[in-house]
């Protein structure tokens, strides 16, 4: 697929497993399921938090292929890619997703997250200079 960076989405989707397999497996105490919405933990009825996660998804996916395939901000759009595949992927299969990283913040997160927000950083770095 011309300008998709599959070997990074790949990439980031693989590390995240292991790594959340790891924490799971050597630091159980430290996975939290997280259920709800990402990033701000609010946990709706129902399935009504999947279904809003899988449209973004979607969108994002159609937004992506139609205006920024091949575009110099591919290489953040994949590292976003990479991380909602692997935390939707949970959240179909496990009803959750795992974290485990937790920084002080008063949330926790996983590599995926971590992917995400680069990928955004970058996106948004870039249209900050092309402005």
């Amino acid at each position: 697929v011309r300008g998709w960076r599959l070997e990074l989405i790949f990439s980031v989707l693989i590390l995240d497993q292991l790594t959340k397999f790891f924490a799971g497996r050597f630091f159980p105490s430290r996975v939290i399921a997280n259920a709800g919405l990402p990033f701000l933990g609010i946990d709706l009825p129902g399935s009504f938090d999947f279904w809003i996660v899988l449209a973004v998804f979607v969108i994002f996916i159609v937004l992506y292929q139609r205006y920024l395939e091949g575009s110099r901000t591919s290489l953040g759009f994949s590292l976003i890619l990479g991380g909602a595949l692997s935390n939707l992927g949970e959240r179909i299969f496990l009803g959750r997703v795992r974290d485990f990283i937790d920084v002080g913040l008063g949330n926790t997160f996983n590599l995926a997250d971590i992917a995400i927000m680069i990928g955004i950083t970058l996106i948004a770095l870039r249209a900050i200079r092309n402005s």
